[in-house]
């Protein structure tokens, strides 16, 4: 065991999902307090299993504010409010403390290998000679953009004096700070931070080196598509579409790691969107009663709307109100083609709660109506009395087998209701929307006749004589064409799909903004590159560009620039990262055909999932673009004497989470630091915590 003289003191900072949460104050799950929340699988699970799952948007004293309402008190614990700042109220998480707050998310024989985080860098480092004399941790709440962290819970300035106080134990021994992503930016942070506040001589006094691993230095573009199609961070088992956009949408840190600004010559486009069309839909209040003539109150119904042939859009059920009209609220927005001459038939279906035998025993009369009225059943008898006296017992079997079934039916249509199973009730026919669109009419009110679904039923001369029933919906239907074609601001250039890569004169041009995604199956399809920001505006997700704008880029240390771009305060960076793994520098996106309610959380986009590169250089998996181990990459070597920087062309790609460009940009801090870099093969973003060889170069360097 070596002398603990000898060793340099670390303070471990975390990444992103990395520090273990613990619930200090709960208004509504009190036995939760003082007990972790990330990761807590019991809790996590109960609330899954036992909870529907629902996320909805809801008025706050209907001013138009909305608030985030989860059925999941997890997930609601979990989430932030809509600044994506400040914790929902009653609720109160902080980081735990120490090393155990860095060690595993859900420490336990069987779950340690699974959750782990630095448990086997502080097995090593323990291993070595490391004692809680000059191995500590500064876990966070990483769910916070980095001036919310200090003015909330003073956390950089707490880091200061956790600096100190390591540095006095170790008989005036400079601290390396051991970072790991999220955490390597947020350590540059923080270098900056005490830059400012007490000066670069305390940082050439208390801090030896800067040590990012697995560094996001620019940023991460996965961290864009999380907040357009949601992230349910690794727990897929436990979380729903709807809840993985909740959390994702909610966390300050998820803006924090957007790039920037991307360096020209080895980065493409973080964003592609295909450039569509869009139908929008509106139902006008419509009286549905003539289908349920004999039905008091009336069940309710469920609209469902037909796009071509593979698109289809449906609402929910609807009660009638205000003499039997029914309101959809919700708008039914189709992705369709950027032309209107282009545009295809629509057809409406109409739906009714369970197998419709409620519906179908009215149409022909009530089972024991004539038992019901005395009357009736006494001018029965006299009209036909050698009838019903000769066949009196038959009679009576016949009218309580009636019963039975009837008391059976109802029983059905209750269990099938509850089920949420559906009947179709009327369907129209197909309206072919091209013919309602010109070159340049873009909205229209069209009528569309619903028959039901029983005048199809029965033989020729039954059809021919029973009265038909028919409904008229109005559709207001407005066709919007896709609004790439019009942004004078952007600055941004148009691209059309191409067969074949075009030549280039190099192989820097190629690892250059010259990708191209192209459409598998429709070659008319053409793509726009758009900054990340704008495609988040474009969905609708103003609190993060407010977030960006206003606290983020507005923060003096800069934690997208100067605190990103810019070389740390610092003398000694020791760069470790895994390479030439599948890694995600963007993704392309078209818009979603959904069912718009302001209620609910959803997104605009989805990945583009037919779109393919036109060069051998990057790949495209299920609208994700990656690089991989044969994609150029230009990395320069700044030469800051003669204020020039020397060019190389690599071949490889980043650790699976984390682009090569992102990774390898401390390359340029050289000259105005000293900066080494171990570049692991295949090591991945998590895992080279766990990896021998990270283990090795580190103690390598602390014990020598």
């Amino acid at each position: 065991m070596m002398d603990n003289k000898n060793l340099l003191p670390v303070i471990i900072i975390p990444g992103f999902m990395s520090s273990g949460l613990e619930i200090k104050n709960s208004d509504k799950r009190k036995h939760w307090i003082n007990k972790r929340i990330w990761l807590n699988l019991k809790s996590l699970g109960f609330e899954s299993f036992s909870k529907s799952g629902r996320v909805n948007y809801i008025d706050e004293e209907k001013k138009n504010e909305t608030s985030l309402e989860c059925v999941n008190d997890w997930l609601g614990h979990m989430c932030l409010q809509e600044d994506m700042q400040n914790e929902t109220c009653g609720v109160e998480i902080r980081a735990i403390p120490g090393l155990e707050g860095v060690d595993y998310l859900t420490p336990g024989t069987l779950t340690n290998h699974l959750s782990y985080v630095f448990g086997p860098v502080i097995d090593v480092l323990k291993g070595s000679g490391y004692t809680e004399n000059n191995l500590a941790a500064a876990p966070y709440d990483w769910r916070l953009p980095p001036n919310t962290l200090e003015t909330r819970d003073r956390y950089f300035s707490n880091l200061i004096q956790k600096v100190e106080e390591l540095f006095l134990k170790n008989n005036n021994t400079p601290v390396v700070l051991l970072c790991h992503s999220l955490g390597c930016k947020t350590g540059h942070y923080f270098l900056n931070f005490a830059k400012a506040r007490v000066g670069q001589q305390w940082l050439n006094t208390y801090v030896h080196t800067f040590m990012p691993v697995g560094a996001p230095h620019i940023g991460a573009p996965k961290s864009i598509r999380s907040l357009v199609t949601g992230d349910k961070m690794g727990l897929d088992a436990f979380l729903k579409d709807e809840e993985g956009l909740a959390i994702a949408r909610s966390f300050g840190s998820g803006p924090w790691l957007m790039p920037c600004k991307l360096p020209k010559e080895c980065a493409p486009p973080n964003v592609w969107l295909r450039k569509d069309g869009l139908l929008h839909i509106e139902i006008m209040p419509t009286d549905f009663s003539p289908l349920f003539q004999n039905i008091c109150p009336m069940p309710k119904v469920k609209i469902c709307i037909l796009y071509g042939s593979k698109k289809k859009l449906t609402a929910g059920f609807k009660n009638h109100f205000h003499q039997n009209y029914v309101y959809f609220p919700e708008r039914f927005i189709f992705s369709v083609p950027n032309s209107p001459t282009e545009l295809e038939a629509i057809q409406i279906i109409l739906y009714e709660p369970g197998l419709g035998l409620t519906r179908k025993l009215s149409e022909t009369g009530p089972y024991y109506s004539w038992m019901c009225c005395p009357l009736r059943s006494f001018l029965k008898i006299l009209r036909f009395p050698i009838k019903y006296c000769l066949c009196l017992l038959c009679l009576v079997i016949y009218k309580i087998l009636q019963c039975v079934l009837c008391t059976a039916s109802h029983a059905t249509e209750a269990a099938a209701k509850q089920m949420g199973g559906t009947t179709m009730l009327a369907v129209s026919g197909k309206q072919k929307l091209s013919k309602f669109f010109g070159q340049n009419k873009q909205e229209e009110i069209l009528e569309i006749s619903l028959e039901h679904c029983h005048n199809k039923k029965g033989g020729i001369l039954k059809r021919l004589f029973r009265k038909q029933t028919r409904v008229t919906l109005t559709l207001n239907l407005k066709f919007i064409r896709s609004t790439l074609d019009y942004d004078e601001h952007s600055n941004l250039t148009e691209i059309a799909a191409i067969e074949s890569p075009p030549k280039f004169s190099s192989e820097y041009q190629l690892a250059a903004s010259n990708f191209l995604p192209i459409h598998a199956t429709n070659m008319k399809a053409t793509y726009k590159k758009l900054p990340g920001h704008e495609l988040l505006q474009k969905q609708g997700l103003v609190r993060v560009d407010k977030l960006l704008h206003d606290i983020i880029d507005s923060d003096e240390l800069g934690p997208r620039s100067l605190s990103a771009f810019d070389p740390p305060p610092i003398k000694l960076v020791k760069a470790i990262y895994g390479i030439n793994l599948p890694t995600e520098v963007g993704a392309v996106y078209k818009h979603s055909s959904i069912v718009l309610s302001r209620q609910k959380i959803q997104s605009r986009f989805e990945l583009d999932i037919e779109a393919k590169p036109n060069t051998k250089n990057y790949k495209i998996s299920k609208g994700i673009i990656l690089e991989h181990k044969a994609t150029p990459q230009v990395i320069h070597h700044p030469k800051h004497s003669k204020n020039v920087s020397s060019t190389e062309v690599l071949r490889c790609s980043g650790d699976g989470t984390v682009p090569y460009w992102s990774l390898q940009h401390c390359r340029t801090w050289q000259g105005l630091c000293d900066v080494t870099i171990h570049e692991l093969e295949g090591a991945e973003h998590r895992e080279i915590l766990a990896d021998v060889r990270f283990h090795d170069i580190l103690l390598d360097y602390l014990l020598n």
